[in-house]
């Protein structure tokens, strides 16, 4: 009996990579193994929605959001008056809440392709700008 081929095989056989020799096993494997042909078949698919990903465009904001964004993120942290420690817990909240942000909106974008992941990845970078600034006090 044939011992299964590993996954990196399988990720060489969805790249082309393989040689006849390891063509031949790696089909005879998917053949024998619902399994593995499940994961190839899933890999093919992901590997094809990225490359097209690589060539879509994202709209960009305007050219005044940025500076406005700034702006706004830099009046919040400095109005808000609270005690240091209470800056420090809301800056480690606001770190948590950008990390699950990003996390989010990267799974969106590689996943789906649309835009709203881009606004989950602008509203994590944004959870961070204001726990830096948060992070110099009041």
């Amino acid at each position: 009996m044939k011992l299964p081929v590993p996954d990196e095989h399988l990720t060489a056989y969805v790249d082309g990579r393989l040689s006849p020799r390891g063509l031949r096993r790696v089909r005879a494997h998917l053949d024998r193994s619902p399994d593995a042909d499940a994961l190839v078949r899933h890999l093919v698919h992901l590997v094809a929605r990225l490359r097209r990903l690589r060539h879509h465009r994202h709209p960009e904001p305007p050219p005044e959001f940025w500076p406005l964004c700034y702006a706004r993120l830099r009046d919040f942290a400095h109005s808000y008056e609270c005690a240091p420690k209470r800056h420090e817990q809301a800056a480690d909240l606001l770190k948590c809440a950008g990390f699950v942000l990003l996390c989010a909106g990267a799974l969106h974008l590689l996943t789906s392709r649309q835009v709203s992941g881009l606004w989950l990845l602008l509203a994590g970078v944004a959870c961070y700008v204001v726990a830096r600034l948060l992070h110099r006090g009041p």
